[in-house]
């Protein structure tokens, strides 16, 4: 697959015949400088390495990342930061390295590459959980905004929702502060909450020269600020807003912003649906969440989180309504058929995890399910509709969990996990405010069916839509992995013993075992 700018301003994708189902599994809104959202599309993870002009730098940030499946598609002298989540107890990554530490940055080269490899700074048992990657290319920097891991399992099986924009380099740097716009400035926040700094280049001399025993990277002392990067790009045409979440206490509700202050989590989220509705009458009449994970749900956290989407709550608790949001999570129906059509990717479900031991979900009749799942997904997208019949979108790596988007206690939003997405909106033309009750919901559904497919647009090989989202069956019981492991040892001998079960391609599979104590007999 080749990735090129048009000077329209759309983003192409082509394909070669070579190109299957099996490994076009990321989603990818192509988004438009003239704020059009064009649709949804599938491309190979290695496309976004590739523009006309020369690959000068990469930084990523992962929860996990396969070092040597990455390793291949990085070109020869370029530096590489990886920002990764770790082990406060052990200060190890899932994937092991041959040193530990702790918050801070250590070059390490591994598989004919270097690498500087940033611990940010982790509370109260938070992960980093953001997937934020920058291309720096000798023309543009490419950011994309994804719910994927940097790992072969999660880039060529899992369905995945990314989101990305080129933006061109400016001719005689650095680029005036204006420049950054609301997005650049937003992006510079971020990282530099996760400790991102920039260091001489090659790395390894400098390590060379700083280090004090052979063979143990120490801390760089030489560094400078990710604005030395982002301040040689343009971003005022940027067609979206970043959500992101940062671990510690903030103040309660959206504050005005300004050059040094952002909003996280809820608040984030409560500041951008505002905006978008405007008035504040204008509240969200339903809402759907597509999330990979369910965390530990309680009553306190489904109100401030159905608050802070628009739903209007005190007119629910009035009018005794049920609370028009639903998760959109795979029931135990539709994974047990994945696994019993001898899917070759169906193991990938064990990404998906379920912890609402108070089954908040649902007692509040709120779970749903695609009809039909091809393959196991992996995305993380929060989409509501304004009674003015505005369809806002969230896509990014927030699960529907406390950790990911905070609660408020004493009047502070407490944050655990680094998070990070993309928002923006869409106008509806069809107008369903004067549809019957009974046919309203019907109506909004086909609406978000019709309105998503645009937007959201798998392509594998033949076009095709999302399967169609269904509430649950008062019998319907959700998909939870940690329950399921003879049925997932079973599938797993079966997959093996037909020559199906790829080693390369099920690297959350083989964590799951570890974590579980699963051993085939």
């Amino acid at each position: 697959a080749v990735v090129s700018t048009q000077s329209t301003g759309y983003i192409k994708i082509t394909y070669n015949s070579s190109c299957t189902p099996f490994v076009c599994s990321i989603f990818l809104l192509l988004v438009r400088a003239s704020n059009h959202i064009q649709s949804l599309t599938m491309v190979l993870f290695s496309s976004l390495f590739y523009s006309p002009s020369r690959l000068v730098s990469i930084v990523a940030s992962t929860y996990v990342c396969e070092w040597k499946w990455f390793a291949e598609f990085i070109p020869p002298n370029i530096p590489v930061y990886v920002i990764i989540s770790y082990d406060t107890k052990t200060n190890q990554s899932e994937e092991p390295l041959l040193v530990k530490w702790g918050p801070g940055t250590r070059v390490i080269s591994m598989y004919g590459k270097e690498f500087a490899v940033i611990h940010p700074l982790l509370r109260g048992g938070g992960i980093m959980h953001a997937k934020l990657f920058l291309f720096e290319f000798e023309t543009h920097l490419r950011v994309i905004v994804s719910s994927s891991n940097l790992t072969r399992h999660d880039c060529e099986t899992l369905l995945q929702n990314a989101w990305y924009q080129d933006f061109p380099r400016v001719d005689t740097p650095p680029a005036p502060p204006s420049f950054l716009g609301h997005f650049g400035r937003e992006v510079e926040d971020f990282l530099n909450k996760l400790s991102m700094r920039l260091l001489p280049y090659p790395f390894q001399q400098q390590q060379q020269e700083e280090q004090q025993q052979p063979g143990t990277p120490s801390e760089p002392t030489v560094s400078f600020p990710i604005s030395d990067l982002l301040s040689n790009f343009d971003f005022r045409r940027a067609t979206v807003s970043l959500v992101a979440s940062v671990p510690g206490m903030w103040e309660k509700g959206p504050k005005v912003r300004g050059e040094s202050h952002f909003n996280y989590g809820l608040n984030r989220l409560k500041e951008l649906i505002g905006n978008a509705a405007r008035d504040p009458g204008n509240h969200t009449r339903e809402a759907y969440y597509v999330t990979s994970a369910i965390g530990y749900i309680t009553p306190p956290f489904l109100n401030q989180f159905s608050e802070a989407i628009g739903l209007n709550m005190a007119k629910r608790r009035l009018k005794g309504d049920p609370l028009e949001l639903g998760i959109v999570f795979p029931s135990m129906g539709n994974v047990e058929s994945m696994l019993y059509k001898e899917n070759p990717l169906s193991l990938g479900c064990v990404t998906v995890r379920y912890h609402d031991r108070t089954n908040m979900c649902s007692s509040q009749q709120m779970l749903h399910d695609f009809a039909t799942y091809p393959i196991p997904i992996h995305c993380k997208i929060l989409f509501g509709l304004l009674y003015s019949s505005t369809l806002w979108v969230f896509a990014g790596s927030h699960n529907f969990t406390e950790s990911s988007w905070g609660s408020y206690r004493a009047n502070k939003l407490a944050l655990s996990n680094y998070e990070v997405g993309i928002f923006f909106t869409k106008e509806i033309e069809k107008d369903i405010e004067g549809s019957s009750s009974s046919t309203r919901k019907q109506d909004y559904l086909s609406i978000l069916d019709f309105e998503l497919n645009q937007l959201l647009h798998p392509l594998l090989i033949t076009p095709q839509k999302l399967p169609r989202i269904i509430p649950y069956k008062p019998i319907t019981a959700p998909w939870v992995s940690h329950e399921q492991k003879q049925l997932l040892i079973e599938a797993f001998i079966n997959l093996s013993e037909k020559g199906l079960f790829k080693e390369e391609l099920n690297y959350h599979w083989k964590q799951f075992m570890l974590e579980n104590n699963v051993v085939p007999s």
